[in-house]
């Protein structure tokens, strides 16, 4: 076989290593005989078949093996037991170095490394200073740039992104159109699909799951099982986790928790400091807002609002318009026509054999009522027993419905003057 290139009598020595400037014999490609090329320890390091070259000031040292019609340019440098083949390039300044493989028409520009046993191939880049490492993997058309670093098991491709300071590691999959920015860091088992977005200084992690086009943003934080899907977005310091789900179009924000075996979906807004957990849902239009918590069976949707102090929790449903703010206490309004409740209460002496009870102040603003100077707001106080929990300051599903029909009879009473 007919050598396409000499090594020169010209030399350079490299962490110790003398590399000499490479000559071309023959024409091919862009290359002229008698072309000048970059520098290489042997002829061991370049392929004497098909179009790869070293041009400018580029160095291939070690182990290392440039083949096919791979092109290595700039300053850059392939060394120890790294591979680039195919159409792939790697220029300007980058670093491609101990196991690294570097195939396709993948290209790994700028200030960028690859190394450990990692894989950059197909049409993949990866530029600026990004760093690919460990067992990586970059495929497809995915891009990492910026000061983005993809290491341990983690595998970036079809059109995906992972730009800015964002890391990805452990098992992680971030596939389709999907972005990885900012500081954002997906790590663990962690999937980020479709054309779902992670950004700012959000954290993805556990075998936690973010597709279709949700986002993910802010300093929040998805973990465990979760998965957000849908346009719903997860922003501010708002935590998502366990199995809990956070679909369609809703929103978790400010501090708010999803966990466990929650759902919160439609166009349901949960934000502040409200909790929802269990197995609840809140759904719809709903809004949950405060330091408000909705556990258990519950269920919030429609055009409900729970906020404040409220809990709605065990199997109580909350819809239609009603608004509650509760505290420490729990109300079943079904789709009577209250707009607004409030519960009070004082831990009072012992009767009927030393249960305690509270004395409630239920103050009420309905809906169309007729304005009454000083009588409006309306009070209520009446006394009721610990449920059957013994849990004082609440109150069972059965204890609130006799709050429902004093509300009713309230409200006709009001409304007949």
């Amino acid at each position: 076989m007919d050598k396409k290139y000499k090594l020169t009598k010209e030399t350079l020595e490299n962490n110790g290593n003398i590399l000499y400037r490479i000559e071309a014999l023959v024409d091919f490609n862009d290359v002229k005989k008698g072309d000048k090329g970059g520098w290489i320890e042997k002829e061991f390091n370049l392929s004497q078949c098909d179009d790869c070259w070293v041009y400018d000031n580029a160095v291939v040292r070690d182990n290392a093996v440039v083949s096919g019609n791979a092109v290595v340019s700039g300053n850059a440098r392939v060394r120890d037991n790294a591979c680039v083949y195919g159409d792939a390039e790697v220029k300007d300044n980058a670093c491609v170095y101990d196991d690294a493989v570097v195939s396709g028409n993948a290209k790994v520009c700028n200030n960028a490394e690859v190394s450990g046993k990692a894989v950059v191939r197909d049409n993949a880049v990866v530029c600026g200073y990004a760093w690919v490492f460990d067992k990586a993997f970059v495929r497809g058309k995915a891009v990492v740039s910026g000061n983005a670093e993809v290491r341990e098991n983690a595998e970036v491709k079809d059109n995906a992104k992972v730009l800015d300071d964002a890391k990805v590691r452990g098992n992680v999959v971030v596939s389709g159109n999907a972005e990885v920015s900012g500081d954002a860091v997906v790590s663990n088992n962690a999937k980020v699909l479709d054309y779902a977005k992670v950004r700012g200084n959000a954290k993805v992690k556990g075998k936690a799951r973010v597709r279709d086009n949700a986002l993910v943003c802010g300093n929040a934080l998805v973990c465990g099982d979760a998965r957000v899907w849908g346009n719903a977005v997860v922003s501010g310091d708002a935590a998502v986790g366990d199995n809990a789900i956070v679909c369609d179009k809703a929103e978790v924000s400010g501090k708010a928790v999803v966990c466990d075996d929650a759902v919160v979906s439609g166009k349901a807004v949960v934000c502040d400091n409200a909790e929802v957990s269990g197995k609840a849902e809140v759904n719809g239009n709903a809004k949950v807002s405060g330091d408000a918590e909705v556990y258990g069976d519950a269920e919030v949707s429609g055009d409900a609002e729970v906020y404040g102090d409220a809990e709605v929790k065990n199997n109580a449903v909350v819809y239609s318009k009603p608004q509650i703010k509760i505290s420490n206490g729990i109300v079943n309004e079904d789709d009577i026509q209250v707009v607004e409740v409030s519960v009070t209460y004082n831990q009072k002496g012992d009767c009927n054999d030393s249960h305690n009870y509270q004395q409630l102040r239920l103050t009420t603003r309905i809906e169309d009522a007729p304005v009454m100077d000083e009588n409006f707001p309306f009070y209520i106080d009446l006394e009721i027993l610990p449920n059957a929990d013994g849990e004082p300051g609440h109150w069972s599903i059965d204890d609130t419905q006799d709050i429902v029909n004093i509300i009713e009879d309230f409200k006709r009473k009001v409304l007949a003057k």
